[in-house]
This record gives C-alpha cells, structure tokens and sequence, in this order.
C-alpha cells in the first residue's frame, strides 16, 4: 500500500521529505496549512505592511514569532505549535483556526481559510477513494 504522505507530495508537487514530516506532525491540516502559505519553499519571505517579514514554510511574521532561519526543524516546531493553539482556538475548525492563524481574528481571513479547508476535503476525498 503507498504512504499516505507520499502520495500527496506526489499530487502537489512538493518534496516528499519534508511533506511526510510534516503529515508525521501534523496530518493532512498542515500538509494543506503549509501548501496554502509557502507552497513548501522554506526560504519564503514576505515583508509585512506592519514592520518584519513573514519568513519560512509556516510564514510566521517576525512581529511576533521567533525566526529560525538557519534551522528548519525550529521552524517546524514552531509552526506547528502555533497552528496547534490555533487549531484549539478555532475548536478543530480548519476554516476558522485558519483564520485565527492568518489574522488572529475567527473571522477576518476566513475567506483563505476556507480555501484552506477545501484544499484539505479535496485531497483527502482523493485519498479515500483511491486507498481503499
């Protein structure tokens, strides 16, 4: 049977390395989490309109994370725990912890974080019918 984690680095196009850690960490939300922000490029940076620069895979703003530029696994753990108490504040809700995420609001970005979600039913929707 093929990995799961393989089989959607295959159908985004990204590294199957780091994809299947981060499934590994975080299952198929933060698979979608990370295609959505950085489209898995981990030098990704974005310069805020507010000061800092969103930076990295899980495109944390300097503002008000640590930056662990120089060590990739920091940087997962740091995305990951963040997109955890996002994923509690929005009460397993994709759309809305997606939000929460984006913009520290339930309902400012919920717009991208269905976009996120819908990412994440189509993938896994492929996934169920083609592993069964």
């Amino acid at each position: 049977m093929i990995d799961v984690a393989l089989l959607l680095a295959a159908l985004l196009g990204r590294p199957a390395g780091i994809v299947s850690t981060i499934y590994d960490i975080g299952g198929i939300d933060m698979v979608c989490l990370i295609e959505y922000e950085s489209q898995y490029n981990d030098r990704a940076c974005r310069r805020e309109a507010k000061g800092g620069e969103s930076w990295g895979l899980f495109q944390l703003w300097s503002k008000y994370h640590e930056q662990h530029r120089d060590d990739l696994l920091l940087h997962v753990v740091a995305g990951a725990s963040f997109w955890a108490s996002c994923l509690e504040k929005g009460r397993g809700n994709i759309a809305v912890s997606y939000s929460w995420y984006n913009s520290w609001d339930p309902r400012k970005s919920i717009a991208k974080g269905r976009e996120v979600e819908r990412l994440r039913d189509n993938l896994a929707l492929y996934i169920y019918r083609h592993l069964r």
